[in-house]
């Protein structure tokens, strides 16, 4: 008999593969001279992830493909 954790599938979810494909894509941007205002909350890596979802949403409307990929 095996042991259970020997024959344990690996789930992965969307999001996990939706975070790896921008990781990938934004890996080799150098953020460190993106300067924002004091008070934006955004870093600059999370803002360019944000338009690439932006940008790729299917919603019909700019509100609501902000609203989705925030």
């Amino acid at each position: 008999m095996s042991h259970p954790d020997q024959n344990r599938l690996v789930m992965r979810t969307n999001a996990d593969c939706l975070r790896q494909a921008l990781r990938w894509l934004l890996c080799q941007v150098q953020w460190s001279g993106i300067r924002f205002r004091a008070d934006c909350t955004w870093t600059p890596r999370h803002l360019a992830a944000t338009a690439l979802l932006w940008a790729w949403s299917d919603e019909p409307t700019l509100g609501g493909r902000f609203f989705t990929a925030r």
